[in-house]
């Protein structure tokens, strides 16, 4: 497999999508010691600063695995979350659906798109964001109170990436939710969230096969949450 690797970037992201339309052989990696315009979910950016984190995009054929977006970001994390622990010993929790927490702070992000021929509009490739806080300790005053890091040396870097590569091509079905749902960290607790501008509040009582969230919400009614567009916090206990 490819491994291309940058000391800056954009995005890795948007590396692997101009590497995709060019026909570039998938799977295939792409690695930045830092990124100027790191993304996340909902248009939101990733901070990536120089020399202590890990931003990481793997681009795998449209078909590899027969999972939609939710459940590739969920096969993603349980595949991050156990490389984490094998590679630095330490324990990680998944807050659906597509960051990893660790102390109550985010220390991971995924974001997941699809990439489709132009003309045709055929699917081509998914490409898996990865951005993992190894050993930041400065974070922007938006976040400073919402993340954290694994404070792990840099050097286990290309150890990490390649083990969650690994985790990654070896899942191919949805085996790895019993794992996504003990490393949760949403279910049996309250939550508020958002749809389309409209709040809610409940309890997450399941996840299933699909990587869906199933929420009970205050008012006795139940609802099934699958769409990117939305956010989602935790009740403080």
């Amino acid at each position: 497999m490819d491994i291309f690797k940058y000391d800056q970037t954009d995005s890795t992201n948007l590396r692997a999508k101009e590497m995709i339309l060019s026909g570039v052989s998938l799977p295939c990696l792409f690695v930045a010691n830092s990124q100027t315009m790191g993304r996340g979910r909902q248009g939101k950016s990733f901070y990536s600063p120089k020399d202590t984190g890990l931003y990481m995009s793997l681009a795998i054929p449209y078909d590899y695995v027969d999972c939609d977006n939710v459940s590739i970001t969920s096969l993603t994390a349980v595949a991050v979350a156990l490389a984490i622990k094998e590679v630095c010993g330490i324990d990680t929790g998944i807050k659906w659906v597509n960051d990893l927490y660790t102390d109550g702070k985010k220390v991971c992000g995924i974001l997941t798109e699809l990439v489709c021929e132009p003309l045709s509009n055929k699917p081509l490739a998914i490409i898996i964001g990865i951005g993992i806080n190894l050993s930041t300790r400065k974070f922007p005053s938006e976040i400073e109170s919402s993340a954290t890091s694994l404070f792990v040396s840099t050097d286990i870097k290309e150890k990490l990436y390649k083990k969650i590569t690994d985790n990654i091509l070896n899942i191919k079905d949805n085996s790895f939710m019993d794992e996504y749902r003990r490393l949760s960290i949403v279910l049996g607790k309250e939550i508020y969230y958002t749809v389309n501008g409209v709040d809610f509040d409940g309890v997450a009582v399941d996840i299933n096969d699909k990587g869906h969230l199933e929420v009970l919400n205050s008012d006795g009614t139940r609802q099934i949450l699958s769409s990117g567009e939305m956010s989602l916090k935790l009740k403080r206990d």
